[in-house]
């Protein structure tokens, strides 16, 4: 199998679903619904090595459904967790006072 199959571009092209997830929820935007979908990718990626790119493109389809009936409080508390995530790892860690 070659390292990046056609499932792998299935993986990354999530940008219609992150669209249909703001119609699901209005309170969510684009930016937000993308932010979901990097995250799940980069958390799944390493299970590429069960199955190969299809593993990680059904574990994020899975995650798509998921947050589609997800409340707005979880998803909001989720999106929270992952930019804090993000500011720690762009500061290199918690800063001094």
């Amino acid at each position: 199998m070659l390292e990046k199959d056609e499932w792998y571009y299935d993986c990354i092209n999530f940008e219609k679903d992150a669209v249909h997830l703001t119609f699901v929820h209005p309170w969510m935007t684009v930016s937000d619904a993308r932010l979901l979908f990097t995250d799940a990718f980069e958390r799944f990626q390493s299970y590429k090595k069960f199955h190969g790119w299809k593993n990680v493109w059904t574990l994020m389809n899975i995650s798509y459904g998921i947050w589609q009936r997800e409340s707005e409080e979880y998803l909001k508390a989720r999106l929270d967790l992952i930019k804090s995530r993000m500011d720690c790892n762009s500061t290199g860690g918690v800063k001094d006072p």
